[in-house]
């Protein structure tokens, strides 16, 4: 996801967003018009933005340190590096070991949000339906250890959560207000462009060029999970990567995409994976429960929204009626 113009948004005037890729290329940190700070990179697989508004002296020297946080939270929480943090504790999950303190809080988060979403947010990579996930993080001065309870643990959607969190920690203050993206994980502080608050079109999961969805808020992270993200087909039948950790196939039906709009990114990260298990039949319920802000594409393109969430919403695509 992008910010928008807030110009006016009906069809036809906002950009195609994407709710789960922002396009970018490595750059070096650069001031435009004295206005706005601005860095675009690539971190592993993940185009990773960067951006502060009203850039005070600080600016460019927040971007270094973002950068440098989001990095390293990319580099512990690594599937891909067999030699990475994460990798060596997932190749002895009973036991006991010494990791840097951003996966420790990675996993204390995913942790917190497979306890909260009552399993249905699950990082385990092979999941025990009978059993919730409990890990054990323990802190001594400084030296951080974890047990993963005996569970090998994909921590990519959370990790990114973390390092949106962390990076949009060491841009505050840097001007009137920051924009941290990573991986479409996003984070919203502060003035946005024109100087209050931020507009974010919604992708839309079918494949479309236009937004489904355009939001109007500030201080708040924004994640869309979908199940077009990864398709393949598996014994001649669609598959993707949502899978109920509950009963170990798939799930989402009915469903395209779940966006979620929260405090903070890794726990609107954590929700919109979870409610996708809900399906289009249960999500509404499900969302309203637990107070969470969601907005959601049924099979039919259709665009569905939580009370929490309808006072942000600025535009919705049109239904389309045949004639």
């Amino acid at each position: 996801m992008r910010p928008t113009s807030r110009s006016p948004v009906p069809p036809g005037t906002v950009p195609r967003q994407d709710g789960r890729r922002t396009a970018a290329t490595t750059g070096a940190a650069a001031a435009i018009g004295g206005r706005f700070a601005v860095r675009s990179l690539q971190v592993r697989s993940d185009p990773v933005s960067l951006a502060v508004v009203g850039a005070g002296p600080s600016a460019l020297a927040c971007l270094d340190q973002a950068e440098l946080v989001i990095r390293e939270v990319e580099r512990s929480c690594s599937q891909a590096d067999p030699s990475s943090p994460l990798s060596v504790a997932n190749a002895t999950p009973d036991r006991w070991h010494t990791v840097p303190a951003s996966l420790a809080v990675t996993v204390e988060t995913a942790a917190a949000a497979h306890r909260r979403t009552g399993g249905l947010f699950d990082p385990r990579c092979r999941a025990d339906a009978g059993r919730l996930w409990s890990p054990r993080v323990v802190e001594d001065d400084g030296r951080w250890q974890m047990h993963l309870d005996g569970h090998a643990v994909d921590l990519g959607g959370v990790s990114q959560g973390i390092a949106v969190r962390r990076g949009a920690a060491e841009l505050a203050g840097a001007g009137e207000g920051w924009m941290v993206d990573v991986g479409g994980d996003g984070c919203f502080a502060g003035a946005g462009p024109d100087g209050d608050g931020w507009q974010i079109g919604i992708d839309d999961a079918a494949g479309g060029m236009r937004p489904v969805l355009v939001l109007d808020t500030t201080d708040a992270a924004c994640t869309t999970s979908a199940t077009r993200i990864r398709r393949w087909r598996a014994d001649g039948r669609p598959a993707h990567q949502v899978v109920d950790p509950r009963v170990g196939c798939l799930r989402g039906d009915g469903l395209r995409s779940v966006t979620v709009l929260a405090a903070d990114a890794a726990w609107s990260e954590a929700w919109s994976r979870a409610l996708l298990h809900a399906g289009a039949r249960g999500i509404r319920q499900r969302a309203e429960a637990h107070g969470v802000a969601a907005a959601w594409l049924g099979p039919e393109g259709a665009v569905e929204t939580t009370r929490l969430l309808d006072p942000r919403v600025v535009w919705r695509r049109p239904v389309s009626r045949s004639a």
